[in-house]
């Protein structure tokens, strides 16, 4: 999903918004593997919305990932904005 769908979907969160949590996202994808797996996105999310570790591993199980478990941009943007 590219930036303009996430920000439609997120109006909240506004073009700036989406591009800040897109390049959060890039940095912690050190391997540049379009994807992160599920801890580096909990601990990424956990630091970035000061939430304890158990609320995020909810969050993410409410997020719908695909059968291999890997955290794509638009499923990071789920999870941190998440209500």
């Amino acid at each position: 999903m590219n930036v303009f769908k996430l920000a439609r979907k997120y109006p909240e969160l506004g073009q700036e918004g989406i591009m800040a949590l897109q390049d959060t996202f890039l940095r912690s994808d050190q391997d540049e593997r379009g994807y992160l797996d599920e801890a580096t996105a909990i601990k990424t999310a956990q630091y970035l919305e000061r939430k304890p570790y158990d609320e995020v591993r909810a969050t993410l199980k409410q997020v719908e990932l695909d059968s291999s478990r890997r955290v794509e941009l638009d499923d990071f943007v789920d999870v941190c904005c998440y209500p």
